[in-house]
C-alpha cells in the first residue's frame, strides 16, 4: 500500500510539470525593451540600414601597459612586446572590419577597450562596453558595440566538469579557473530586434583534459543558450573555440551538446583557416549562429578577414578576425 502511494504521488508530480513545462515556455515569449523596464539613451537612434555585422578577433595579449597590481603575469607587468606597433595595426584592421560589434579575446579589460576606442578610433562610434573579467588574470574577453546592450550572464563563479579526468586526489575533475571568458549578453540590433550574443574563448591546448575542459564548458554554454532560446530573434556564437572542425567539442557545441540548441556552422566544410595569422594551418576561430539567424545572413555572411598583409596581420595577433552580416528588419 506505502509503495503504491508513493508510485501514485511521483506520477502526479511528472504529470504536474508536464503540463507546467508550456506555461514556462509561454512566460519567455518575446517582450518589448519599454515592457520590461528598459530605456535607450536619449541621444541614441537605430541606423536607417538593415543589416548587423559582427566580428570575432583574438588579439593576443592586448594589454594596457600598466601594471595591475592584482595581476601577476611577467607580460601585463611588462606591457608586452611593441605595444605601440601592435596598437597601430589593430586599429588599421578595426576600421578595416567596420563591424557594429566586435567581441576580443586576450584582452586585458573593458575599461581599456573603452579607452583605446575614445582615443584611436573615435570615428567608428563605439559607445557600450562589456566583459566579465578575470580578478586576477589578463586574458578575458571583451566586446563594443555601436548598438546598445542589454544584461549580460557572467559564468566566473560556475564550476564546471572535465568529463573523463580525475584530480590528483582522484576525485572527478572539476574547474573554474576560465569560466569567466564565456558569457551571453543581449544586443539590442533594433527596437523589437533582440539578438542573444555568447563571447567565447575556451580552454586552449589539444591534450585529452585540454579537450574535456571544453566538452564541460560547452555542456554548460549549451544548457544556457537553451534558457535564453525562448527570447530575441536569435543566438550567436562568437568567440576562439580552441576547436577545430570535426572535433568532438566543436561538434556537440553545434549539435547542442544534448541538452541545448542546435547551431548552424556557416564556414563548415570551407577549409577557412584562421590561425597562426601569418600563415594559417587550422581554424580555431568562429561565428556560429542559430537555425532562426542562419536564414538572415547574407550570400556568404561569415568569412575570415586579413585586411593587411600577413607579415602586418602577424604583428597585430596570432589569429584572423571572423566576421558576419545580416539582415535586421
Amino acid at each position: 500500500m506505502r509503495q503504491t502511494f508513493l508510485a501514485c504521488c511521483v506520477a502526479t508530480l511528472l504529470v504536474g510539470c508536464s503540463a507546467a513545462r508550456p506555461a514556462l515556455e509561454s512566460s519567455q515569449a518575446p517582450r518589448s525593451l519599454a515592457d520590461r523596464g528598459i530605456a535607450l539613451p536619449a541621444d541614441f537612434s537605430y541606423p536607417s540600414h538593415d543589416t548587423v555585422r559582427i566580428a570575432t578577433w583574438n588579439v593576443e595579449n592586448l594589454v594596457d601597459g600598466l601594471d595591475d597590481p592584482y595581476v601577476s603575469a611577467a607580460w601585463e607587468d611588462s606591457g608586452g612586446r611593441d605595444r605601440e606597433a601592435k596598437l597601430q595595426r589593430i586599429v588599421e584592421v578595426l576600421r578595416a572590419l567596420n563591424a557594429d560589434v566586435v567581441v576580443m579575446q586576450e584582452f586585458e579589460h573593458s575599461r581599456f577597450l573603452r579607452t583605446l576606442a575614445a582615443e584611436r578610433f573615435p570615428e567608428l562610434g563605439y559607445r557600450y562596453f562589456a566583459g566579465t573579467e578575470s580578478s586576477n588574470w589578463y586574458q578575458n574577453v571583451v566586446v563594443m558595440s555601436r548598438l546598445p546592450l542589454g544584461t549580460i550572464r557572467n559564468y566566473a563563479n560556475v564550476y564546471t566538469p572535465v568529463p573523463g579526468i580525475r584530480d590528483s586526489a582522484g576525485r572527478p575533475e572539476v574547474q573554474s579557473l576560465i569560466n569567466n571568458r564565456m558569457w551571453i549578453l543581449e544586443l539590442f540590433a533594433r527596437e523589437q530586434s533582440t539578438i542573444h550574443l555568447a563571447g567565447l574563448h575556451l580552454k586552449a591546448g589539444r591534450t585529452p583534459r585540454d579537450t574535456a575542459m571544453r566538452s564541460g564548458q560547452v555542456r554548460f554554454l549549451q544548457g544556457e543558450l537553451r534558457d535564453v532560446s525562448g527570447s530575441g530573434m536569435g543566438i550567436v556564437v562568437a568567440g576562439d573555440l580552441n576547436a577545430t572542425p570535426g572535433s568532438r567539442e566543436l561538434d556537440e557545441l553545434i549539435a547542442g551538446a544534448g541538452v541545448g540548441v542546435p547551431l548552424v556552422d556557416p564556414l563548415a566544410g570551407s577549409g577557412i583557416l584562421t590561425h597562426p595569422a601569418q600563415n594559417p594551418t587550422r581554424q580555431l576561430d568562429h561565428i556560429l549562429v542559430d537555425r532562426r539567424l542562419a536564414g538572415r545572413l547574407i550570400p556568404n555572411g561569415v568569412r575570415v578577414v586579413r585586411p593587411l598583409s600577413a607579415e602586418l596581420m602577424a604583428v597585430a595577433s596570432d589569429h584572423l578576425p571572423v566576421v558576419a552580416t545580416m539582415v535586421i528588419r
